[in-house]
């Protein structure tokens, strides 16, 4: 086993986490014993180091702290993380970070915040619809991560560390019922096979029989949806120096899963004379004329190797990662058949990646990698994507026929990297990092017009193409200890986003890159004899260049806007209030403008409710799923009884206005959302029995909001209040 040395603590480089930053679960019994917060160790640098030491903005997550705020997936992390906001579109949900992301999840896209699994980049939004289990901990890196992560991190990134099996036999598990007709299992087993093997297994399933609304048009419920989800990881170390882990998982989900989409209040579609369509009276109620599910399937493996060579460590991450995707949109959201969106996307990724780390008490600590991503992502023949409906009309008869979009692009990577920390003095650091990326895409595919019996009428071929872009990305970072346990530090990272193709609307022509140039000055605290951490970054953003998402009617359209400025600030913390009682924080500010953007296409609302496309610059408008202020808060109080001991905690997420679309012309209200559970431990915390509630208050709100030319402006519901008993145990 090989060590990394800061400030005198030694961390093992595969660590766990013992706390999360936001969360106190499973940690309590420690707490009371010590009355002090307990150390976060993540792996922001690519090595274990202790989060207060990092000169980055980070938020780390334990997978006790994510169980208590009842966070099982991607979608629920801004609820204890400030800068983030996540939204969806379609059956994917979409990271921002401080403003940056993307909404375009069609093939050959990748989002503007990473995700990363045990280390392995996960190249398709679509790959990215995780659920947790067997998680040892989440970390959310905030600002363009251009030198160790790199691969288009322009927001930051978000990196799911999963458990390692060890030694000890470990068995855990929990069922759960809940309105909607739903039920839930979760069992993660562990432990040794030989004296330097182990191996776990974790299960996943979930199934809610109902939906959350009516299809007023088709005069049923709402479907529900289902989930399964397989992981296994076996760890060999046949010396101390030498580590092999292997890790295989598989997920499938089905069901409507963020395709029930709605009329915007106010919005209307005329389909002809006395003919109109308009927003229902039940927030949840869609009037769709078709089922509009989907099926993703997502499978992967990853091979790592762990080699100490004494003065530096060898690490080899070789990973291979597929996505099936079958869905069908109502692109209309109305009770005709007017676009309808059916796609058959694949993805296959192959990485790999190297890295070589100093291993000393030295006053120079050094990280060198390489790393190779060969990506195939596309709409694969014979379907594609099928666009069907009156919108498509048989050039004939007139009728609804439909249009193939068969489409592929592919993707071929090599980057290098390199960092290193310099001691100053006893108490001031400088980092200096650098990598090199070289991006080579292509596309191809063809255009098929069907008649109304699905004859083909006329084949196209897409224009092939393919380019290349070549750019660095750097970082520095100057960080001193004002005191034992406080840090201040001031950074500069470039980020960059490759370019890509639309291969929904054809242009032809590739999407240049996209740039961050980030600033920011940020401390790290412990107060009051470690009892209270409080963290704070203040940041500028220069965005060029944006890949922004723009809706052509019946299609999107991904293209580049001039210039953003985003700046803001951010603060979280965590504290020991008494012996029984902690409490968490965490507040965010942003000010953000689109400086140079362009003309583009924009919709506008008209008198009658229909809307309308029209020309427009948004510059002047905000960034968009950019709120002004958010805002979480939390707190967990136990006390012990006869038969062990009884706890309540809460979670509440507020976050102000924010604009859907870079006109801003739909706006989603602020809302505020409150998560709550009442518990029952037993005395050796074997067992325990939970009454849960998620979104406690009912609260309506948005989870994707669109404006579409010549079609009314529609909305995705999120889940209404939801609320189960659950019982778990860890044996």
């Amino acid at each position: 086993m090989s060590y990394f040395v800061r400030k005198n603590v030694a961390l093992p480089l595969v660590a766990t986490l013992s706390l999360g930053m936001t969360g106190m679960a499973n940690a309590q019994e420690g707490l009371q014993a010590r009355g002090t917060l307990e150390e976060i160790v993540v792996t922001a640098q690519r090595r274990a180091e202790s989060a207060q030491t990092v000169p980055i903005s980070v938020t780390a997550l334990s997978g006790g702290a994510m169980e208590q705020a009842r966070i099982d997936g991607v979608r629920d992390l801004n609820v204890m993380t400030p800068g983030l906001n996540v939204n969806q579109r379609s059956v994917v949900w979409a990271p921002y970070i401080r403003g940056i992301g993307t909404l375009d999840i069609t093939a050959g896209q990748e989002a503007g915040v990473a995700t990363y699994v045990d280390g392995v980049y996960l190249s398709s939004p679509y790959g990215s619809n995780l659920s947790f289990n067997n998680i040892e901990r989440v970390e959310v890196l905030k600002g363009p991560q251009g030198t160790l992560f790199g691969r288009n991190a322009t927001g930051g990134l978000i990196h799911i560390i999963t458990k390692d099996p060890s030694q000890e036999a470990e068995m855990k598990g929990k069922v759960s019922v809940g309105n909607y007709e739903t039920r839930q299992g979760q069992l993660y087993l562990a432990g040794p096979l030989t004296d330097s093997l182990a191996a776990d297994l974790a299960i996943n399933y979930r199934d809610q029989g109902r939906g959350y609304g009516t299809n007023v048009a088709l005069g049923e419920r709402i479907p529900g949806s289902d989930e399964l989800g397989l992981r296994s990881k076996w760890v060999y170390e046949p010396s101390d120096t030498t580590k092999v882990t292997v890790i295989g998982d598989y997920q499938r989900q089905e069901g409507m899963l963020g395709n029930n989409r709605s009329t915007v209040p106010g919005s209307v579609f005329v389909a002809g004379p006395g003919v109109t369509f308009s927003a229902l009276g039940d927030y949840q109620d869609i009037q769709q004329d078709v089922v509009a599910d989907a099926e993703i399937e997502i499978w992967g493996g990853s091979i790592r190797l762990d080699q100490s060579f004494g003065a530096f460590d060898f690490q080899s991450t070789t990973a291979y990662r597929e996505v099936a995707a079958d869905s069908l949109v109502d692109n209309d959201a109305l009770p005709i058949h007017l676009v309808h969106f059916a796609e058959d996307l694949q993805v296959e990724s192959f990485t790999q990646e190297f890295q070589l780390s100093s291993n000393s008490e030295g006053a120079f600590n050094w990280i060198l990698g390489a790393f190779y991503m060969d990506d195939r992502n596309g709409y694969m023949a014979p379907s594609g994507i099928t666009l069907s409906g009156l919108a498509f009309a048989d050039p004939i008869t007139g009728n609804p026929a439909s249009v193939n979009l068969i489409h592929t692009v592919k993707t071929e990577s090599t980057s290098i990297f390199a960092e290193g920390t310099f001691d100053l003095s006893d108490r001031t650091r400088l980092t200096l990092g650098a990598r090199y990326t070289q991006d080579k895409k292509s596309f191809a595919g063809r255009t098929q017009v069907n008649l109304e019996d699905g004859t083909p009428f006329v084949t196209v071929p897409s224009p092939s193409d393919s380019a290349t872009w070549r750019e660095p990305t750097w970082r520095v970072a100057l960080e001193h200890d004002l005191a034992q346990d406080i840090l201040v530090y001031a950074s500069y990272n470039k980020g960059f986003r490759s370019g890509t193709y639309n291969t929904v609307q054809v242009t032809g022509v590739p999407v240049d890159p996209e740039f961050v140039d980030a600033y920011e000055l940020g401390f790290k605290s412990y107060l009051f004899d470690r009892r209270l951490r409080l963290n704070g970054a203040l940041f500028y953003n220069d965005y060029t260049d944006l890949q922004l998402v723009i809706n052509r009617g019946t299609t999107i359209e991904t293209l580049n806007a001039g210039q953003a400025d985003i700046m803001g600030l951010e603060l979280e913390g965590e504290a020991i209030v008494t012996d029984n009682l902690s409490m968490r924080f965490g507040l965010a500010y942003l000010d953000t403008e689109y400086k140079e953007f362009g003309d583009t296409g924009c919709t506008v609302r008209l008198p009658s409710g229909e809307t309308a496309g029209v020309v427009c610059d948004p510059a002047g408008n905000p960034v968009i799923r950019a709120p002004e202020y958010t805002l979480n808060a939390g707190f967990l109080y136990e006390v012990p009884i006869s038969t062990g001991s009884v706890g309540v905690s809460m979670d509440y997420f507020w976050t102000d206005e924010f604009n859907w679309e870079p006109d801003g012309r739909l706006v989603e209200p602020a809302y505020g959302r409150l998560n709550g559970q009442l518990f029952w431990s037993s005395v050796d915390e074997r067992y325990r029995v939970t009454l849960w509630a998620r979104n406690l208050t009912d609260e309506e709100y948005s989870t994707f909001t669109v404006g579409q030319p010549g079609i009314a402006d529609q909305y995705t519901p999120a889940a209404p209040r939801t609320f189960g008993l659950e019982f778990s145990f860890n044996l």
